[in-house]
């Protein structure tokens, strides 16, 4: 429930500012503090969307985000109309999910500043989520994260 997202949201304590955005640059933003997790996501939207076999995300809270530059960003509902997904228009790179009323975004580990991201131990991985819906072809690797059936311990994204 919404509740519940917004006591994982106020969890994410660090301060320090996280930036990233497209290919082309026409889209930037910056992400203040942790993220409310960080995981491999293994559902069938992440590996279509990204293309791989699964998808390194960061969870974060709305208020965390700043967009700095987004004249070129376009969104698009493909499921629910709660769910929206965002997409540089000019290089179409994957921005970002932005749950409603969840009021979180679902941002891509690969889209963010390598040099921000090493400095931010907070945005590695901590588990997988979604593990039943597992490409068949891939094979878990040995990271020893956990496995989660579905999300972690919330609703269903």
């Amino acid at each position: 429930n919404a509740e519940t997202w917004g006591q994982l949201a106020n969890m994410a304590t660090e301060s320090h500012v996280v930036k990233g955005g497209c290919y082309c640059k026409q889209v930037k933003f910056e992400i203040t503090g942790a993220p409310v997790l960080a995981a491999n996501c293994h559902c069938g939207l992440c590996r279509r969307m990204s293309g791989v076999p699964f998808a390194s995300l960061a969870i974060v809270n709305e208020s965390q985000i700043r967009f700095t530059q987004q004249h070129n960003m376009k969104t698009f509902s493909l499921d629910k109309p709660q769910k929206h997904h965002h997409f540089c228009g000019v290089c179409g790179t994957f921005i970002s999910n932005h749950l409603y009323p969840k009021g979180v975004m679902v941002i891509p580990l690969g889209i963010l500043d390598e040099a921000d991201l090493a400095r931010s131990p907070a945005y590695k991985p901590t588990c997988h989520i979604f593990s039943d819906y597992k490409a068949d072809w891939y094979a878990w690797p040995d990271d020893n994260l956990p496995r989660h059936k579905e999300f972690v311990d919330s609703p269903t994204l």
